[in-house]
């Protein structure tokens, strides 16, 4: 794929257990205000989400998503973020919004967690 897409603002893309070459494929658009990705076997936060400085809502349902102290420091460095979902995840660590004071929507349910994610109690405007 050679095709410049800059100019792509909103990506959605909805998978099943066979879907491959979602990660790779997703840092051609490197100008998304919007990224929801479904039920794709991810396994882990996508590299390079971090890097995308417009990047206002992220939407991650359902991939298999397991944090890892890599990638809480990458989401915790996303401080644009207005929306997050993770919504299906066994995520197996509690990612922190305190660096995120733009949030209004969080979604942790069916993520196995038990404790409430730092900074949340800071946050009163936020929608789950």
């Amino acid at each position: 794929l050679s095709a410049n897409f800059d100019h792509v603002t909103t990506l959605g893309l909805m998978g099943d257990s066979s879907t491959s070459g979602a990660q790779a494929f997703i840092q051609r658009f490197p100008r998304l205000r919007i990224l929801e990705l479904r039920n794709m076997p991810l396994g882990a936060l996508p590299v390079g989400l971090e890097t995308m400085p417009n990047l206002t809502s992220l939407v991650l349902d359902s991939c298999g998503i397991q944090l890892t102290e890599q990638s809480l420091a990458a989401l915790s460095s996303m401080s644009r973020l207005e929306s997050l979902d993770l919504f299906n995840n066994p995520l197996g660590r509690v990612p922190s919004v305190e660096t995120m004071p733009q949030l209004r929507y969080l979604d942790l349910s069916s993520t196995g967690i038990d404790q409430v994610p730092a900074g949340l109690l800071s946050r009163p405007e936020l929608e789950s």
